[in-house]
């Protein structure tokens, strides 16, 4: 059985995107698009209606590229779970409420027991500063912190 991974928006659209000009940028793009070629197949690939929501709120014909590469992708439900997830986060992690779309994506992929979370989103996500509190509201609530990382990360995986 396959590790489950959860794609955040950050990496979809890293990886769908043309290289960009900025080194670091082009840097997290080239390692992306790499993982994708390489690594996706050792894992169950999932996304939610976040994913989805945001790729749809930006430029639409960059849009259309990112929603090709998640084409066919299983979607995790936002249910109840999810919900009290997030406002735990809020409440106990201190998420402020214009994280709420981050906090939902770990919330869905917790609730969901994804073993991983893919991210280049470095402000709430992929931050060691919030992983404590994070794994306060999972214990708080029942749930296992799943691990949270980079492409670059889960390369040599």
């Amino acid at each position: 059985m396959k590790p489950c991974l959860y794609l955040e928006t950050s990496f979809v659209s890293y990886t769908s995107a043309a290289i960009s000009d900025d080194k670091i940028i082009a840097g997290r793009q080239l390692v992306s698009k790499e993982w994708w070629k390489y690594k996706r197949q050792h894992f169950d690939l999932f996304i939610s209606e976040v994913v989805i929501d945001e790729i749809e709120s930006g430029a639409s014909d960059k849009s259309k590229a990112r929603l090709e590469l998640i084409s066919g992708l299983p979607l995790l439900e936002i249910d109840h779970r999810a919900n009290e997830f997030t406002q735990g986060l809020l409440r106990l992690a201190d998420y402020p409420i214009s994280a709420y779309d981050d906090a939902l994506h770990i919330s869905v992929a917790i609730v969901n027991q994804m073993n991983y979370i893919l991210t280049w989103n470095f402000r709430h996500i992929a931050n060691p500063v919030m992983w404590g509190k994070i794994n306060k509201v999972c214990t708080e609530l029942g749930y296992v912190f799943p691990v949270i990382c980079t492409p670059s990360e889960l390369l040599g995986a």
